[in-house]
Parts: structure tokens; C-alpha cells; sequence
């Protein structure tokens, strides 16, 4: 929970990279494959909950604030690290159900390279540290 007990929507962590990426409220919104209007609320919503702009609305393109520029790095990072731990309880539930190991090993690999290569998460995971990438990718 944030400020005033609001809780966060993992949507606006990968529509803040979105607008940190095009710049451009309408473009990212339609990569998101969101309105415009729902897309900006939940940037508005975002920067409510972190309590700060994290863009600089007067520029064109909308560029970063200073603490958009700090946040956007750790955001990228704890995207990672949250794909991360869904993938590690998914193989521990794995497992648990004595699946081969083949079997296991291979729904893995395909996760992770869903995870780096498809998607919004690839976003987040190509502007990531590619050691932690790396890390991530020997799960």
C-alpha cells in the first residue's frame, strides 16, 4: 500500500517504462494497448502513490524528471526481480509435484525467454542490468 493506503497497480509500473520509452503519451498508451485517457490516470496514479512527478509534462517529448530518472532504474530492476520470484515458485511448486526434470527445465527456459523477448517484460529486461538478466536467465 502507498500513501493514503492506495494500493499500487502493476499496470502503471509497465506504463510508466512505456512513457519513459516513446516519450509520448499517445504512443504509449496505444503500445500498452490502452486509452489515452485510462493511460495518463494511471501515470497520474503512479506519481500520486510515489509522490512525485516522475515526468516533466511541459517538455516535448514528456521527459523524466530528476526522480523519474531515479526511479526508472530501480522500477526496472524490481520488474526483474518480481518475474524472477514467479518464476522460482512456479518451479518450486514444479517440483513439488516430481515433474522430470526435462520437462521442468524446458517450461523454464520458455518462461524466461517469454520473459526477455515477448511482451512488456522484455522492455524492463532489455534496459536491465544484464548481469541480473543473466542471473534471471540461469533460473
Amino acid at each position: 500500500m502507498g500513501p493514503g493506503n492506495r494500493p499500487l497497480g502493476l499496470d502503471w509500473l509497465e506504463d510508466f517504462l512505456a512513457l519513459a520509452d516513446s516519450g509520448n503519451f499517445s504512443r504509449a498508451a496505444e503500445a500498452r494497448a490502452i486509452a489515452q485517457p485510462a493511460f495518463s490516470r494511471h501515470i497520474r496514479a503512479l506519481e500520486e502513490w510515489v509522490g512525485v512527478d516522475l515526468f516533466d509534462r511541459s517538455a516535448h517529448p514528456a521527459a523524466l524528471t530528476p526522480a523519474g530518472q531515479r526511479f526508472q532504474p530501480l522500477l526496472q530492476k524490481l520488474l526483474i526481480d518480481l518475474e524472477a520470484a514467479r518464476l522460482q515458485a512456479r518451479a518450486a511448486q514444479e517440483l513439488g509435484r516430481g515433474e522430470p526434470a526435462v520437462r521442468r527445465h524446458a517450461c523454464l527456459v520458455a518462461d524466461v525467454f517469454s520473459a526477455l523477448v515477448v511482451g512488456p517484460r522484455s522492455d524492463a529486461a532489455a534496459r536491465a542490468d544484464p548481469d541480473h538478466v543473466r542471473q534471471l536467465a540461469r533460473l
